[in-house]
């Protein structure tokens, strides 16, 4: 059988009993990146697993051999670097090929950014969009913009930090003052940080959070993603 396991998304402690308790009853385990796997494996002194990358430059090749060892009755977990699987990573296909062949697969729920990162908005949830990572281009970053200024709920969006301060200020091009922005980075980590606020309020304490961080030689920006929740 598959099961389908989030990992933490940055505390290690985050992950759950059941799936921890999976992790060690799986004979393979297909990860984005297994030398991020087999970090959070060793942290809990789970040995000897075969583990196999399975990511977006070689999904649609694996995702037949995942099939085939499913059809041998072999026991598979599908775990991301961080986060939990199909939300914004690999493995939609694979799920809806195993919804086609009619093989049972199981879910276990654990750690995801989307909704801390609404909770730490402050914004109303009981309803909300999320896009996935923002889109590189500025047309369509500004395409984003128009409809987030429209939208009546909250929309939760992904964005690498290395390209934070770039998209803000193309977004901002089209956002009104009103808009305001939450952006929540290094969550569940020791440089944990959420920025509330306008767009150029956020853009002005993020540059001085850089020089900052600069000038200590501290590299608190180094993280793979921000979650950005938008009203």
């Amino acid at each position: 059988m598959l099961s389908i396991i989030s990992s933490p998304i940055g505390n290690l402690k985050d992950i759950s009993y059941r799936s921890i308790e999976a992790l060690k009853c799986a004979s393979i385990v297909y990860c984005e990146d297994t030398r991020v796997t087999k970090k959070l494996l060793n942290h809990y002194s789970i040995k000897n697993k075969q583990l196999f990358p399975y990511n977006d430059h070689n999904e649609k090749e694996v995702l037949k051999e995942i099939i085939e060892k499913l059809e041998h009755d072999e026991n598979i977990i599908l775990i991301s670097d961080a986060g939990t699987p199909l939300i914004s990573d690999p493995g939609f296909p694979l799920i809806r090929e195993c919804i086609k062949k009619g093989l049972d697969f199981v879910v276990l729920p654990g750690p995801t950014a989307i909704i801390p990162s609404l909770i730490y908005s402050g914004f109303p949830i009981d309803k909300f969009s999320f896009y996935g990572f923002i889109p590189r281009s500025i047309n369509k970053q500004q395409e984003l913009a128009k409809t987030i200024i429209t939208s009546k709920s909250p929309i939760v969006c992904f964005e690498n930090i290395k390209r934070l301060q770039k998209t803000l200020n193309n977004m901002n091009e089209v956002f009104d003052k009103n808009i305001q922005v939450v952006i929540c980075r290094e969550i569940t980590k020791k440089f944990e940080k959420i920025y509330r606020g306008d767009v150029s309020s956020i853009i002005d304490r993020i540059e001085k959070q850089y020089s900052e961080d600069k000038r200590r030689n501290r590299n608190s920006f180094l993280c793979k993603k921000c979650n950005c929740c938008k009203r």
